[in-house]
């Protein structure tokens, strides 16, 4: 994990804030509406809406809403999917589930306000690594909202160093389209790979370490302790000890997974399977 960690009365800031800041600091840069100018609407300075922006301040609904509206965001359930996000009670701060309306674009958000820096799955590929005909048969077995994807890109890191998805072994063999989509898949996978945009960690079957079920992706936001998302058939935000437990259990699968040549390894021998088997 990378980043300086702040002090803020000895605790991080509310989960649900630091989701729902990313959130306003994508809409207002959006519209090229400068801090200055969004602190007015609120009476408050470009320092304060730089710290609401990533949670450092609380954010108070009404302030919120004000800079919604004023960002062309008026749609209720939106607006109540964002009151929902900041009004979570103090025990659970460090952990909220968004089930509302733009759920997808918030999380999309904060991927791109944030770093990637590991990314563990157990199920299928994560959807920024995805070919659209693979993210196209996953979309339809997990019956997700078509307009969620084909907005991702390989998350690299910001300081130029590859973020490391680790895998378990499982996916790699798990048939979720045809086979010769599960081998363009595995190509573009093992040519990311190649090229050094991504580090994979596979976790083998016969090591005996579960990780959490769905998609857990752990982010670093500049001077903050890393937040993580778990993915499954909705989305949860975490962080503070929560968070520090799901990263120490990102840690034990690192720990158990194959060294990254291997891994590369055993991600060709999945696509030279499938690639034999596609042309059979």
């Amino acid at each position: 994990m990378t980043g300086t960690v702040i002090s803020m009365a000895d605790k991080p800031p509310a989960v649900g804030h630091v989701v729902a800041g990313l959130y306003l600091r994508s809409l207002r840069q959006g519209l090229g509406i400068s801090g200055t100018m969004a602190a007015r609407l609120i009476r408050a300075s470009a320092a304060k809406i730089s710290r609401m922006e990533t949670g450092r301040s609380p954010l108070r609904q009404q302030d919120v809403r004000k800079l919604l509206l004023h960002y062309n965001v008026g749609h209720r359930a939106t607006l109540d999917a964002m009151h929902k996000l900041i009004e979570t009670p103090e025990s659970q701060r460090h952990h909220t589930s968004d089930l509302g309306p733009g759920w997808a674009e918030r999380l999309r958000v904060c991927e791109q306000e944030a770093t990637p820096t590991r990314i563990y799955t157990n199920c299928v590929i994560p959807r920024g690594l995805r070919t659209p005909r693979y993210h196209s048969h996953v979309q339809r077995s997990q019956h997700s909202d078509a307009d969620t994807i084909e907005k991702y890109q390989i998350p690299a890191n910001r300081d130029d160093q590859a973020a490391t998805l680790i895998m378990d072994e499982s996916v790699l063999h798990r048939t979720v389209a045809s086979r010769p989509v599960m081998a363009e898949q595995l190509r573009y996978l093992y040519s990311a790979v190649r090229s050094r945009e991504l580090r994979v960690r596979i976790v083998l079957m016969e090591s005996g370490v579960l990780g959490p079920a769905g998609i857990t992706t752990e982010l670093s936001l500049d001077g903050m302790n890393p937040f993580l998302v778990a993915e499954s058939y909705y989305v949860s935000y975490f962080n503070g000890s929560i968070g520090e437990n799901l990263s120490r259990g990102l840690d034990a699968l690192e720990a158990a997974a194959a060294s990254p040549s291997d891994s590369a390894a055993l991600i060709g021998r999945a696509l030279t399977n499938f690639s034999a088997e596609g042309s059979a």
